[in-house]
């Protein structure tokens, strides 16, 4: 039933692709992830994978999905006792919205805006020279809001570089965390 369905999609993605002749595009992109308002204190990866669909001239609707990391490790030496505690924090936000590109020259200016949910999960590792490893793993759920700006650098007819600055935004009633993310990227139109 799984695969059924997945075929499915695909056929019918490739039919729209079909009838609908660079409408649709597909972008691929990653960068480096900078907490701004976060008990995080290193910079983390981020990828993710955006279908975009246009509806008239410089204006896409956007879906894509995305993913964050950040490993931090602290280490205390108290004479004998030595301890380890690795941090390991990842975001996954699925989100929707709109862009506009200016649509001007060679070199196409663009901003965005997207909101959706997101799931994170954080896992601490304690070791220590005196005792058994320990792991504490929680996940919680996210409102995610996404702003950003960059530039297109088109190399043929189909293909574009891209170049961004994201501003991103994981809250829930209990914690908000902000991160500044700078990607580049390669964008596909179907």
């Amino acid at each position: 039933m799984k695969n059924a369905l997945i075929i499915m999609l695909i056929t019918i993605l490739l039919s729209m692709t079909q009838s609908a002749k660079s409408q649709f595009a597909i972008e691929a992109h990653g960068g480096i992830s900078m907490p701004q308002d976060s008990a995080l204190n290193v910079n983390g990866i981020q990828g993710g994978i955006t279908l975009t669909y246009a509806i008239a001239k410089g204006i896409d609707i956007l879906t894509t999905l995305q993913y964050q990391r950040f490993v931090q490790t602290t280490e205390s030496n108290l004479g004998f006792f030595n301890a380890k505690a690795t941090t390991i924090v990842e975001y996954m936000p699925i989100m929707v919205g709109g862009r506009y590109t200016f649509t001007m020259g060679g070199i196409k200016p663009f901003i965005s805006a997207m909101i959706g949910p997101s799931n994170g999960n954080a896992t601490i590792v304690l070791t220590s020279n005196i005792g058994a490893e320990q792991r504490l793993e929680t996940s919680e759920k996210f409102t995610t809001v996404s702003l950003s700006g960059g530039l297109l650098f088109p190399l043929n007819a189909h293909m574009s570089l891209m170049g961004m600055a994201e501003y991103l935004s994981f809250t829930n009633e209990n914690e908000s965390d902000k991160f500044l993310i700078v990607k580049g990227g390669i964008r596909y139109e179907l």
